[in-house]
């Protein structure tokens, strides 16, 4: 097993064990609103083992795995909040209250490219996976991590873990909007912290700054950018659903 570097520990005892950083703090708030003790277990050793080749920088290791733990707790103290969640939160009020009345949540390596929570029925406990991949992760983990509370008691796959198939024989409707109106529509759920990101050296050595321009023209969609295979899946992917007019000459 890997020896967990200096920064990484120095990191952990900053950001983790020290009561009152805000990923304790995050994790207070979801204690106090349950009325239930919460429990985060997290192997520091057995995750460096496993997923050091995907931080050069040891530095960035401990705020990255804190804050996919205290986004987990975050999302879990908004769907809880949440009035709408009302019969979830009797279910999952159900689950701890015939067991240990422990809230308990395990942090793991993914098998995955994006952050993951799930129930474990053996253990009786929440599974908070980490990607097997370089930060920035490929998606949102705020956004993850509610699409896998909002199926933890689904049965059958996680919709995480399913991709929506299209019908041959159908065709979707995509209603473009104003140019006007594309800037405000962009939203981000979250952005890296500084602490989380890597040196340039180690970052861009692994994720050059690829940049993107779209443009909505009147009966077009023009795609201009640095990253070639980029381009090229989008091209594939529009290939494959968009409808042909017959009708335009222009290629």
């Amino acid at each position: 097993m890997s020896k967990l570097p200096m920064n990484a520990r120095m990191g952990l005892r900053d950001l983790w064990e020290n009561p009152s950083a805000p990923a304790q703090q995050s994790l207070k708030t979801l204690r106090d609103l349950l009325g239930y003790h919460v429990d985060v277990q997290i192997d520091a050793p057995k995750l460096w083992s496993d997923l050091h080749r995907y931080y050069p920088d040891p530095e960035t290791f401990a705020p990255n795995i804190v804050a996919i733990v205290q986004a987990w707790a975050e999302c879990l103290t908004g769907r809880l909040q949440d009035e709408a969640n009302a019969g979830w939160t009797e279910k999952l009020l159900d689950v701890i209250s015939v067991g240990s009345g422990i809230v308990r949540a395990r942090v793991e390596p993914g098998s995955v490219s994006y952050v993951k929570t799930a129930w474990s029925q053996e253990g009786s406990e929440f599974i908070i996976s980490i990607p097997e991949s370089s930060p920035p992760y490929s998606n949102d983990p705020h956004t993850s991590i509610a699409l896998g509370l909002e199926n933890l008691f689904e049965e059958g796959p996680s919709a995480l873990d399913s991709t929506p198939k299209a019908e041959d024989n159908d065709w979707a409707t995509v209603n473009m909007p104003s140019r006007d109106r594309i800037a405000a529509s962009v939203t981000l759920a979250a952005l890296p912290s500084v602490t989380s990101l890597a040196r340039p050296e180690s970052l861009f050595a692994t994720r050059a700054p690829y940049h993107m321009i779209l443009q909505v023209l009147h009966n077009s969609i023009r795609v201009q950018g640095s990253h070639q295979p980029s381009l090229q899946l989008l091209k594939e992917y529009f290939s494959k659903y968009a409808r042909v007019d017959r009708n335009n000459s222009y290629k």
